[in-house]
């Protein structure tokens, strides 16, 4: 193939323009993804850190009330799985009133009285002479009922970060660059060739010319 003259290679310079312009179309559209991108991605970790900074309390409040609820149940475990013991005493007639948590006892012909153990209950039975006081229970202390509530919301997370609109539009200007500079450049070429091969033919016609 014969080697190109300087004017020559001008004018592909110059019918080549829209290819340069397709390509600085294209780094545009790069600088366009790289800034929207990155400013999404500064939003994100935005908001990525005020949740950080919302979550930790809240995780550390939820962690104590789940170990309070946790040593309840354990308490209770232990109250349910304790055997029932009985304690039986007889009580002379005519002691007088019983303190309240108390219960009175016989003792070697010596009454007195006896605190109520924790856990334990009083139940009376008798007859003329005496009466029966069995003290019921467990030596398990009853944990009771556990009333706290732990209803504070959880902070909620921003959505993850989604870069595809940019990404596709990106892919999409790239592929449609490479298409374009493709197909004009082998257009270009051909011309050029059918120029330098035939030159009766494009003398007066100015084949090059074309677009």
């Amino acid at each position: 193939m014969a080697k190109l003259t300087y004017a020559q290679q001008q004018r592909i310079a110059r019918r080549t323009a829209d290819i340069t312009r397709l390509q600085s179309q294209y780094a545009r559209s790069v600088e366009d993804y790289t800034s929207q991108v990155g400013a999404k991605e500064t939003a994100f970790k935005a908001e990525m850190d005020k949740y950080n900074a919302a979550y930790a309390p809240y995780q550390q409040k939820a962690t104590e009330y789940q170990s309070r609820l946790a040593d309840y149940q354990k308490r209770l475990d232990e109250y349910q799985k304790a055997p029932l013991n009985t304690i039986a005493t007889r009580v002379v007639t005519g002691m007088g009133a019983i303190p309240a948590g108390y219960y009175a006892r016989y003792d070697q012909n010596r009454p007195g009285y006896q605190k109520i153990p924790d856990g334990y209950e009083a139940i009376y039975d008798g007859d003329p002479i005496t009466y029966l006081r069995s003290i019921v229970g467990k030596d398990v202390k009853n944990p009771g009922t556990f009333n706290e509530k732990f209803d504070e919301q959880a902070p909620v997370a921003p959505a993850a970060l989604d870069i595809s609109a940019e990404k596709t539009k990106l892919e999409g200007d790239k592929a449609y660059t490479e298409r374009e500079v493709d197909e004009r450049s082998k257009a270009r070429l051909r011309a050029v060739q059918r120029g330098n091969t035939r030159p009766m033919l494009s003398a007066g016609t100015n084949i090059n010319k074309a677009a």
